[in-house]
């Protein structure tokens, strides 16, 4: 049958490729404009204008397409060309599943959006509701749900949500039972679902749950969709001829393992302490372990003189007066430098001796700065609260083991006194802890005087009422510390209690006893410099802690953790990297090939030893290799060098070394940069404790930032080689079919990453997606790479701008990974960390001169070369 003229007109723009491009390059804007509209409008109002309306209005009278309108042209687009451009053949299989995939996740999410209802029902304990039918009857009689009890607990020592969950009695018809809700573990009754969305606590301690109720249509069709995409995804990349069959060998290294400098000869040596355990946010570590993140905390710096955290930490709690003059303060703000009186210039230390005089002033900034929304916050007053409360984590530090000291305030003056004591004659001077230990006696001594004049006290008993006034006083500044060094047992559950505070508990237990002994020994033995000592009362204390500590698997890696923090994996890996990258430059420009071998085995060692790293990290932690802003840049810079060595396996050419060198070490300086955020492996909220979630979603996506970042490095490549030779026409192409590859690569596993996001999301949550900024973000990678692709196959696009495109990839991917965090909006919100606008700020501006200069001058150079290319630029 012959189609009329206009059919085959009206079919030849139904499945047009430049129709596709514009479909995306919308899509991406409306999705990048919403974003940043969240800010100062909310998700809700952001998803009305942007996201599920047809069409809104610029400037309130001119029409624009809305995400629903384009998402609809693209339907039958993509319907289009699955009807009529597809030759359906074994070779095209993989493009025809994942525009088949498409069509159906964009159909299942039309269905959902039109058809599905969601709703909050917020009950108090003992309260009954019905569950909300959004109009629609669920059976004959109404279904009604009850909240029994409301659990929440936190990691010990912290205020880290572990868990929460409520225990509901759910009635359907008279048919009554109990059913736990809790994250990530909904309750399912016909199309209604029921998650654990939140809680609170009122004034008079009761607890309310908030539960999100939805009711959807066709929740499987995502599923389905995000799969069949996928396998369509993988399929095209794996038969691609741009792609073979390879096979990496394993080249394996281990050199320069050294040990942590020691300490110098006369210097008491602190190492047996790196191995105490330490309870600081929810997790056991040890001493070696805090002290590296508490100095990082406050300094930025992993050692302070030329002194080792541990070496620094053992200063501050047993002589703290040997770290006055340790400039350990870091003032970010140049402002607020000044404010305190210091010279106004940014990134200055200062010790705890000069921060002394300014710390009243401190205060009370950080008091003003603390009434405000921290939203509202601006640069200067986020720099005085973080100040201050560094200021008061050191000042409580110090504190730790001052009962151990002597103090002025309990001086004991008189031969008499001393007498009553048990005191040797010679001890005026006495400690909190020496003292303690005569509590009783002073008690019977004091408590008489209660009743009886002033006039008529003797000497003794005024030197005693001082005594006392001031073992008082000392107790309350004493008290409270936050070194959790001591573990007890306390209703069921296990505290881990500051050495002060485990000493009223000391006459009570045995084992807080014998902990509390072995630590004042250790005090004892450094006070004198008695090494042997002070190594042998350590092992006491571990030997007491451990006996108190429950079985936990954190203290089973104590030893693991130290040796991991001496090796120091990562940072050998990052000058392994470095050398590979400078010998790969040195054979973009020479033609030696004695560099080539030698540098992949650089890059072999320094994987072997980033691997080495992440295993010992999750072994530590329990937890899959990603579960913070840190690791990620650890998963994605070791993924970058893996896949860059695949690469050199394939070409053969040094592309695939420089890459990898790179890529591994600027990955690593910034993971390094993070750690000054925090505990590395800290415990995670409540929400991401999901060993599966985060092995499948968080390294699925975290692949796909790799992919794109290697994409990227090759573009930056690409660009210099044409501008510096352009004759050398057969490696240029080969860099370019490199980043066709990686593009392919990069947009596979982000779609999958980003699918698998919203199944999580709708486990914990109640729906697939909801336009929260971080899965915009990642929408927006898809987005580009689908841009950049569909542009080349349509020869919109040629090989520059492909190249030109796959840098704004990364400019594109360090926006959804770092940018979000900044917006302080959405569900995805976690990660914030200070000093990052102005590092991201850079780099972006850096790659727009990038390709602002090299892009011009590229075409230049290729135009002056005479050298045919593909079409388009």
């Amino acid at each position: 049958m012959r189609l009329p003229e206009w059919t085959k007109k009206a079919i030849k723009a139904a499945v047009s490729l430049r129709l596709t491009v514009a479909c995306l390059v919308i899509l991406f804007i409306l999705t990048a404009w919403g974003t940043f509209y969240q800010v100062g409008h909310g998700l809700y109002a952001a998803q009305q204008r942007f996201f599920h309306a047809w069409f809104f209005a610029l400037f309130g009278f001119l029409p624009l397409p809305g995400a629903q309108l384009v998402l609809a042209v693209l339907f039958v687009n993509l319907l289009a060309a699955l009807l009529f451009r597809f030759a359906y053949s074994l070779r095209q299989a993989g493009q025809i599943l994942a525009h088949a995939g498409l069509v159906l996740l964009l159909a299942g999410g039309f269905i959902t959006h039109h058809f599905g209802r969601e709703a909050e029902l917020t009950l108090r304990e003992g309260e009954r509701a019905p569950l909300p039918t959004f109009g629609e009857p669920l059976t004959a009689a109404p279904v009604t749900i009850k909240l029994l009890d409301f659990n929440k607990t936190f990691h010990p020592n912290s205020r880290i949500p572990k868990s929460f969950s409520s225990r509901i009695e759910v009635d359907v018809q008279g048919a009554v039972r109990e059913v736990e809700v809790a994250m990530n573990r909904p309750f399912r009754y016909q199309r209604y679902t029921v998650y654990q969305a939140s809680y609170a606590e009122s004034d008079d301690g009761r607890e309310s749950s908030t539960f999100a109720v939805t009711r959807t249509y066709g929740r499987a069709l995502p599923y389905v969709a995000s799969l069949i995409t996928f396998l369509g995804l993988a399929i095209h990349l794996v038969t691609s001829p741009l792609r073979r069959r390879t096979r990496v060998v394993a080249v394996l290294l281990l050199a320069g393992l050294g040990w942590a400098r020691s300490a110098s000869a006369g210097e008491l040596s602190c190492d047996a302490l790196a191995a105490v355990p330490v309870l600081h946010n929810g997790r056991v570590m040890p001493m070696d372990t805090f002290a590296r993140n508490a100095l990082l905390q406050l300094s930025g710096k992993s050692s302070v003189r030329g002194k080792p955290a541990i070496r620094w930490m053992g200063e501050l709690l047993f002589d703290p007066a040997a770290t006055r003059g340790d400039k350990v303060f870091l003032i970010n703000n140049p402002d607020v430098a000044d404010a305190l009186g210091f010279p106004g210039v940014s990134r200055q230390r200062h010790s705890i001796e000069q921060m002394e005089t300014a710390f009243p002033k401190l205060e009370r900034l950080a008091w003003k700065v603390a009434d405000l929304d921290q939203n509202l916050r601006s640069p200067v007053e986020r720099e005085v609260l973080r100040l201050y409360d560094n200021a008061s984590f050191y000042l409580d530090l110090r504190r730790s083991l001052e009962y151990l000291q002597p103090a002025d305030v309990l001086a004991v003056t008189t031969l008499t006194a001393r007498a009553y004591l048990g005191l040797p004659e010679g001890q005026v001077r006495c400690s909190f802890a020496d003292l303690f230990q005569r509590m009783e006696p002073i008690r019977k001594a004091v408590e008489p005087l209660s009743g009886k004049d002033l006039a008529q006290w003797t000497d003794l008993e005024r030197e005693l009422f001082r005594i006392s006034s001031g073992l008082f006083s000392l107790s309350e500044a004493y008290g409270g510390g936050s070194l959790g060094l001591i573990p007890v047992r306390a209703h069921g559950q296990e505290v881990w209690l500051a050495p002060f505070d485990a000493l009223a508990m000391s006459r009570k237990t045995p084992s807080v006893e014998e902990a509390v002994s072995a630590l004042e020994e250790t005090a004892g033995a450094y006070s004198v410099g008695a090494q042997k000592a002070f190594d042998l009362a350590v092992a006491k204390l571990r030997s007491a802690i451990g006996r108190t500590a429950g079985d936990s698997r954190e203290l089973r890696w104590i030893e693991l953790e130290v040796l991991y923090n001496r090796l120091d994996l990562f940072y050998r890996a990052e000058w392994l990297y470095g050398l590979a990258f400078l010998l790969a430059c040195a054979l973009q420009i020479g033609r030696a090939r004695w560099p080539r071998s030698v540098c992949g085995v650089l890059l072999a060692a320094g994987l072997l030893l980033h691997t080495a790293g992440m295993v010992v990290r999750i072994v530590i932690t329990g937890r899959p290799p990603v579960t913070n802003l840190y690791s990620t840049f650890v998963f994605v810079g070791w993924a970058v060098v893996l896949l860059g060595l695949v690469l050199e396996r394939v070409q053969r050419n040094a592309l695939g070394l420089l890459a990898s060198g790179a890529g591994g070490l600027v990955l690593l300086l910034l993971a390094g940069r993070f750690a000054a955020d925090g505990d590395t492996m800290g415990k995670v909220v409540a929400v991401l404790d999901s060993n599966f979630w985060l092995t499948t979603h968080v390294l699925t996506i975290s692949l796909g930032y790799a992919g794109c970042c290697l994409a990227g490095l090759v573009g930056h490549v690409y660009l210099a080689q044409l501008a510096a030779s352009p004759l050398q026409r057969d490696r240029i192409e080969s860099t370019f079919r490199a980043l066709l590859g990686l593009l392919g690569f990069g947009l596979t596993f982000s779609f999958l990453g980003t699918m698998l996001g919203g199944v999580w999301a709708d486990q914990s949550w109640g729906r697939f997606w909801g336009w929260d900024p971080k899965e915009n973000g990642a929408l927006l990678i898809v987005l580009w790479c689908a841009i950049l692709l569909h542009a080349r196959a349509g020869r919109m696009l040629g090989e520059v701008g492909m190249a030109a495109g796959s840098v704004v990839l990364v400019m594109i991917v360090a926006l959804a990974w770092l940018g979000v965090n900044l917006l302080g909006v959405g569900l995805h919100s976690y990660g914030f960390t200070t000093g990052l606008a102005r590092g991201l700020s850079l780099y972006l501006v850096a790659e727009v001169l990038f390709l602002g200069g090299m892009v011009p001058f590229a075409l230049r150079r290729r135009a002056d070369a005479g050298t045919p290319f593909a079409s388009g630029s």
